[in-house]
């Protein structure tokens, strides 16, 4: 038996697994079930559950799932509707961008589970996983979606109104943050010489004018919520995205952003590596225009607001945003960067 999880969390995903599993999953005990709880989330409770070594694991489809049980205190402080959350995570399932959904409960889902790893630093450089992943992206994003069509107004919400609500930047201005930076001056160089909050009003107004086509995003596209099968090699590789509590109809460009931010970082969550070159994104942007233009047809490449240079205009501007919270180390390379698109994109200014 496991101690890592409570004897109310087994018997409770015992429950759960053997109502809406049946099989196997009806033949065993709680105590016989591994289970494990998955570590690095931030909202949500998930447990891992594989079936005992005991049992004819050849005779279930599948053997190891995932139980999410969703924060819903959580999901009203933020206005997520659970009800679009879990219509959404059906259909992604059915496309086989996200693991197969196995069950729907209240509050929560079970799902397959993935022998994989996070989206990494080696898979950045090998083109078959970037150009899976920038298929999985396109394929997203041409979703008709059943829920609201234009929430953009409340992703931005998201990003820079309760990340940073107001005692928070009053702290920045003048207490226990400021004195902090000032304390480790020699720490926090990015932080002395950038205004956090100049900036986040600089960075809204910059998404806004370059005026993304809104599509249905995943809008927290990180190495977490990215994962490589394990085993897959040539066209046996493949990759799926999990984790879709923040979706919503915004700019196009904050899945770009959220995948450039991490590229080639060795880091899990905080690197400090350059933004990708140009010529380096362009395995992702050219595999993802490939595969719009395959669901939409011609149409999508002959328009300019399609082209590989809007593109990366796009993942440069909303690339910034991610870097917002992640402090000191990426605010350097947020810096660098910006001083790129000023000099790339002159009207930005």
């Amino acid at each position: 038996m496991e101690s890592s999880v409570s004897a109310e969390d087994r018997l409770n995903v015992w429950q759960l697994c053997k109502t809406y599993l049946g099989g196997e999953w009806s033949d065993v005990c709680a105590d016989d079930l591994v289970i494990k709880p998955a570590t690095g989330g931030f909202v949500n409770k998930i447990l891992f559950c594989f079936l005992p070594d005991s049992i004819d694991q050849g005779q279930t489809k599948y053997s190891k799932v995932v139980v999410k049980y969703f924060d819903v205190d959580c999901f009203e402080r933020c206005g997520i509707n659970l009800t679009h959350l879990l219509a959404v995570n059906v259909i992604l399932s059915e496309n086989n961008i996200s693991p197969k959904m196995l069950a729907v409960f209240e509050k929560g889902n079970i799902c397959e589970y993935i022998d994989s790893h996070y989206f990494n630093a080696g898979d950045d450089i090998n083109p078959m996983a970037v150009s899976v992943l920038a298929q999985k992206v396109a394929k997203l994003h041409s979703l008709n979606m059943p829920i609201f069509k234009d929430s953009a107004d409340w992703y931005m919400k998201i990003i820079m109104d309760i990340r940073y609500p107001e005692s928070d930047r009053e702290s920045y201005r003048n207490g226990s943050v400021r004195q902090e930076i000032q304390k480790n001056k020699n720490d926090y160089k990015t932080l002395i010489s950038l205004d956090l909050l100049d900036e986040m009003d600089w960075l809204r107004r910059m998404c806004e004018h370059i005026a993304c086509p809104v599509v249905f995003s995943h809008c927290d596209l990180n190495r977490r919520n990215t994962l490589v099968r394990e085993g897959g090699v040539g066209p046996g590789l493949d990759v799926f995205i999990i984790d879709w509590d923040w979706c919503c109809y915004t700019y196009r460009g904050a899945d770009f952003g959220d995948y450039f931010m991490n590229w080639c970082q060795t880091e899990l969550d905080f690197g400090g590596g350059p933004f990708p070159t140009d010529d380096q994104m362009l395995v992702f942007i050219d595999a993802y225009i490939r595969e719009m233009t395959a669901i939409n047809g011609n149409s999508f490449t002959q328009l300019e607001i399609n082209s590989r240079q809007r593109l990366i205009k796009e993942a440069k501007v909303h690339g910034k945003l991610e870097m917002m919270p992640k402090a000191e180390q990426r605010l350097k390379v947020y810096a660098i960067l910006k001083d790129r698109i000023f000099d790339e994109y002159p009207e930005l200014q």
